[in-house]
């Protein structure tokens, strides 16, 4: 696979030399060809065992060069997002610059008048929704849900709704409650489009699906993932390694690792679904050694994700980073530097959707 240097309009800064890409892409090929990849969807098995990998044990499923270099060769390298209008709002290619996207809700929130950390509620989604409208430079919303005040079997759907009311931005969303509620959520917003075929020919809503490390795709998230293509919904993929815990120390060894987890979901997607558009991205940091939290703050979020924009680049595809989120639980020095460390290494390392702003405490709240 060729490299294409392509001069963007804008400042940027590179990481890898070419041949470290190239490294780690030979080292994700062994990873799946070797390691192989855990799977726990009999669809996803079944699907790889007819494209030729070895499926005898379905906790270490190998995975040919040959299926990986097809998957990369038919998954689209331009992505659009809609308004709920219809109207295109965000386009999605590799090296063409950031686009940002703000966070509306979470089981927690800062209250943005008392700046005290409490649970969340449904109202705290709508009104994080109206201040994402509002601001010109986040183009799209990510919506998980107050689940803690919501029973868990509306929580996605209601989040959804408020969002879809309060903004009119392309909205991706955190599914709590596996296929059951994405295939809901799809109806909703096709409801809203004025019918399947018109969400699928211009989707303003984004699935997600989140591969475990290491090396294991659960069933929730590959069911999910299969939906989304089967709609013709944009998906993002993305798991959230913890380098020295759940992945390697090494931040190569972490990319690698997260590498493969997302090629090996793309894989089993492509080949059924052979264009279907999925966006590539990771939400990966470091353990904390004194209190074992991912630390969400850590500059190391920002170095892991720079390398990922830049492997997947050298694919084609547009890839999500991940910025402007803090571990600190009060606005302040802290929480400053971290959010700004990311958003520039983010802009700079040209990914081309960014991910998490608003985020805080661990990224275990919204913040207003």
């Amino acid at each position: 696979m060729s490299h294409r240097n392509i001069q963007p309009g804008f400042p940027v800064f590179r990481l890898l030399s070419e041949k470290q890409i190239e490294d780690l892409h030979q080292a994700t090929l062994q990873v799946l060809e070797k390691a192989g990849v855990a799977f726990m969807c009999r669809e996803a098995i079944n699907i790889l065992g007819d494209a030729g990998a070895d499926v005898s044990n379905p906790d270490s499923v190998k995975i040919p060069s040959r299926l990986v270099e097809q998957a990369l060769k038919t998954a689209p390298r331009t992505i659009i997002l809609y308004s709920r209008e219809g109207e295109p709002a965000v386009t999605l290619k590799a090296k063409t610059g950031a686009h940002f996207g703000g966070v509306t809700g979470f089981p927690y929130v800062i209250d943005p008048r008392t700046r005290k950390y409490r649970l969340g509620y449904v109202e705290d989604v709508a009104d994080f929704a109206r201040v994402c409208d509002a601001l010109p430079n986040i183009e799209r919303v990510y919506t998980g849900s107050p689940y803690r005040t919501l029973h868990a079997s509306v929580a996605d759907e209601v989040s959804l709704l408020q969002v879809a009311m309060n903004t009119t931005k392309p909205i991706g969303c955190w599914i709590t409650d596996g296929k059951a509620s994405l295939r809901r959520m799809i109806e909703m917003c096709a409801l809203i489009a004025g019918g399947e075929k018109k969400l699928r020919e211009k989707p303003f809503f984004m699935g997600s699906s989140e591969p475990t490390t290491p090396l294991l795709q659960g069933k929730d998230s590959m069911e999910k993932s299969l939906l989304c293509a089967e709609k013709g919904i944009p998906n993002f993929i993305y798991p959230m390694p913890m380098a020295g815990a759940t992945a390697t120390v090494t931040i190569e060894g972490t990319v690698a690792v997260s590498n493969a987890e997302i090629l090996s979901q793309l894989v089993v997607v492509q080949l059924k679904y052979p264009g279907a558009p999925v966006i590539i991205g990771a939400f990966p940091s470091i353990m904390d050694m004194k209190t074992g939290i991912f630390a969400s703050g850590a500059p190391e979020l920002s170095i892991i994700t720079a390398a990922l924009t830049e492997l997947v680049h050298y694919y084609g595809l547009p890839v999500m980073g991940s910025a402007g989120v803090t571990d600190a639980r009060t606005v302040g020095i802290q929480a400053a530097t971290e959010i700004t460390y990311q958003i520039f290494a983010s802009a700079l390392s040209g990914a081309d959707l960014v991910h998490n702003i608003g985020l805080v405490y661990h990224a275990s709240a919204t913040s207003g």
